[in-house]
């Protein structure tokens, strides 16, 4: 290739680059200008594209194999970027696995004509190679047809979890007219590129003096596999499947761990058996901003029975709650256990909230308005008494207006009979779970929800206080709960993306102040004048640790220490209500300890 055949190269692989970079930073999160590493990449596999077009003569082929896989690294990106944008880095990785995904049968098949007859052979090689690799995107493309959201580790777990007979019903339930047709588009994706390989490149073998060196030839396709898979395992499909596969070990191994737990509870009964012989509550949020409500000073009457209760001294608000972690399993799964970011104790050996209850000789009844496939469900699965309100398990039901409301945990409060013995209520909220708007019913639309999804949320904050107000009373006078405690598992970000994740506060906390309020949450306490006249000193201890910076993972100690659960199952340094609380700003964390709470006032 003559040097000035290879500056018009270079030129046109920079054009390229540039145009699919655009098209990548449009499609992302747009959390950075330029990606330096990654626009080498393009421009390296864009260089790659051009010499192939030139060392065949020119054929538009390459040029059609080109676009093609340029739509197939653009694919999941745009699918994702109607929902939540993906952060820009994270995208490449999909963008340049479809982008060089087309190279490698090219190379292959030119290596494997050489020693490989009849043509035929080759055909069937491509085929299972292209089918191999563009499964996991029809899988992807599918979900998003049926539910208009991109598959995610929860969707998975889902399946994973259900038995053949649910998955068959899943599949038949949501197999429509759009998703044959996708199949159908699918085959002809596939059948059009081996066509083209088949009949317009595979007679042309690279003979040329350029590629006469067969050696070279291997070691470039050796690099380009090599590189398509490191490409294959950072993509958005294949970060979701290797997270769903980690969750559900861990999830296995919390289970098979849960005999060996209860084993050790039960030879300490005799120090367990102490606790106090009250009934308590503990009631968890969902998607709860603390910056939205009015019980916080937030401009808009979002909680008027909370505010008037705060006020009246029946509530004790805590100022400067924080969630431990930014989506509902990680929360909770330190916030129900005795692990949390400051302790050694390993995930699989932490005592859950429900077990050590129950061998404090405490009834425990589970009501949950949430699904039950996960770490947080195989807790609730262990209560004496379970009623699972919601029995959805894929995430259309969080996106329609489906009379999936709160007031159920009501209801069902209503229809039960109070319990003999002494008895642990712990209380799993829908909240303000996006889609905003379908967590409440049209009464409560205060502020017009077709106008901004922040109207929205303030009117599913409004319901929940509610909600609260109605669960309170209930707790009190029919159940007499001599304690209550409510926190939210976390908050949301409501100027930017209206969203939540580990990811999306990770990667914009320190850029976006909102970002910061996925972490901010409430958490409050009531009791019985009861039991406020027989623990003085606690009641004082908690007013006194109002304004002290809390978070959630904590809650395992604050409830054993309302119970009066002595150790060693209980620290004291870590129970709010506690005059050993000893934890300062400068000690705590979020996001499992990755992140200094400080960073994130």
């Amino acid at each position: 290739m003559s040097l000035s055949k290879h500056s018009t190269t270079v030129i046109y692989s920079l054009f390229l680059t540039v145009i699919n970079y655009i098209i990548a930073y449009l499609l992302s999160s747009k959390e950075v200008l330029f990606d330096f590493k990654n626009i080498g990449l393009i421009f390296l596999f864009s260089y790659i594209w051009l010499s192939l077009y030139k060392l065949y003569g020119k054929k538009k082929t390459i040029i059609c194999l080109c676009v093609i896989s340029s739509l197939i690294g653009f694919l999941i990106p745009a699918l994702a970027f109607k929902s939540e944008a993906m952060f820009l880095q994270r995208l490449m990785k999909d963008f340049l696995f479809g982008y060089t995904l087309l190279i490698l049968p090219i190379l292959i098949n030119q290596l494997l004509s050489m020693s490989i007859q009849p043509k035929k052979k080759i055909v069937i090689i491509d085929a299972l190679f292209l089918t191999t690799a563009l499964f996991p995107l029809l899988l992807f493309t599918a979900y998003y047809t049926i539910f208009g959201v991109p598959i995610s580790v929860d969707s998975l777990l889902a399946v994973l979890q259900s038995n053949r007979q649910e998955s068959l019903e899943f599949i038949l339930t949501y197999t429509k007219p759009s998703i044959i047709f996708l199949l159908i588009a699918f085959g002809v994706l596939i059948f059009t590129v081996i066509k083209f390989l088949y009949s317009k490149l595979i007679p042309h073998t690279l003979v040329p003096p350029q590629f006469t060196n067969v050696r070279l030839a291997c070691l470039l396709t050796i690099v380009l596999v090599a590189s398509n898979i490191a490409f294959a395992e950072k993509t958005y499909w294949a970060r979701t499947l290797q997270d769903t596969i980690k969750r559900h070990n861990q999830i296995e191994s919390f289970t098979a761990e849960s005999a060996i737990r209860k084993q050790q509870l039960n030879r300490d009964k005799h120090i367990l058996s102490t606790s106090t012989e009250g009934n308590f509550a503990l009631i968890i949020g969902e998607t709860h901003a603390r910056s939205n409500m009015s019980a916080y000073g937030y401009r808009r009457n979002t909680t008027p029975w909370l505010t008037k209760y705060a006020d009246n001294d029946n509530i004790i608000l805590l100022k400067n709650g924080f969630s431990n972690a930014g989506v509902t399993t990680s929360s909770l799964e330190y916030a129900l256990t005795a692990k949390n970011q400051y302790n050694n104790i390993s995930y699989a050996n932490a005592v859950t909230i429900t077990e050590i209850a129950q061998a404090s000789g405490f009834n425990v009844v589970w009501i949950s308005n949430q699904v039950d496939d996960n770490i947080v469900g195989r807790i609730g699965h262990e209560a004496d008494q379970q009623y699972w309100l919601n029995k959805n398990h894929n995430d259309t039901w969080l996106r329609q207006k489906n009379q999936t409301f709160d007031d159920r945990i009501i209801n069902c409060l209503k229809s039960i009979a109070k319990p003999s013995k002494k008895t642990l209520y712990i209380i799993n909220l829908l909240g303000s779970h996006a889609s905003y708007n379908c967590r409440y019913p049209s009464d409560f639309n205060k502020w017009d929800d077709s106008d901004s999804l922040l109207n929205a949320y303030d009117n599913s904050v409004l319901y929940n206080d509610y909600i609260m107000s109605n669960i309170h009373k209930l707790l009190f006078e029919k159940f007499a709960v001599d304690g209550m405690l409510y926190f939210a598992d976390h908050g949301e970000e409501l100027k930017l993306k209206f969203c939540h994740g580990t990811e999306y506060f990770y990667n914009n906390y320190k850029k976006h102040p909102s970002v910061k309020e996925i972490v901010k949450i409430p958490i409050y306490f009531s009791f019985s004048n009861k039991f406020k006249q027989e623990n003085p000193e606690l009641i004082s201890n908690l007013k006194n640790n109002q304004e002290i910076f809390f978070t959630n993972d904590m809650i395992y100690d604050t409830m054993l220490g309302l119970m009066q659960i002595p150790t060693p199952y209980y620290q004291s340094k870590f129970d709010i209500t506690s005059n050993n609380y000893s934890l300062t700003l400068k000690d705590l964390r979020t996001i499992h300890g990755k992140v200094k709470l400080e960073d994130c006032l």
